[in-house]
C-alpha cells in the first residue's frame, strides 16, 4: 500500500526532471568553493576547530582559528 504513495510522487519528479533537463545543467553549472569546520586531523567536528576552505579541485584556501574575524573575509557572490 505504502507503494503506491511513494510511486505517484517519485514520478512525478523523474518527469519534471527529464523534461527540464537543460535547464538543470544550466544552473547548477558552475565552480564553487566549499567550507567546513575540521579538527586539526581534517575531520568534520563541531568542537575545538577551525573554519576550512576549500576550492573546487580540493585545495586548500584558507583556514581560520575560532578567534579570526573571518566574517570580514567571507561574502557572497551571484552568478548571472
Amino acid at each position: 500500500m505504502l507503494a503506491g504513495y511513494v510511486r505517484l510522487p517519485l514520478t512525478l519528479l523523474k518527469d519534471w526532471l527529464l523534461k527540464n533537463m537543460d535547464e538543470i545543467k544550466r544552473f547548477v553549472n558552475f565552480s564553487s568553493l566549499y567550507s567546513g569546520l575540521m579538527d586539526k586531523d581534517g575531520c568534520s567536528n563541531m568542537y575545538n576547530v577551525k573554519l576550512r576552505i576549500m576550492g573546487s579541485n580540493r585545495e586548500l584556501l584558507a583556514e581560520f582559528d575560532r578567534s579570526a574575524d573571518y566574517l570580514e573575509l567571507i561574502g557572497e557572490h551571484v552568478e548571472p
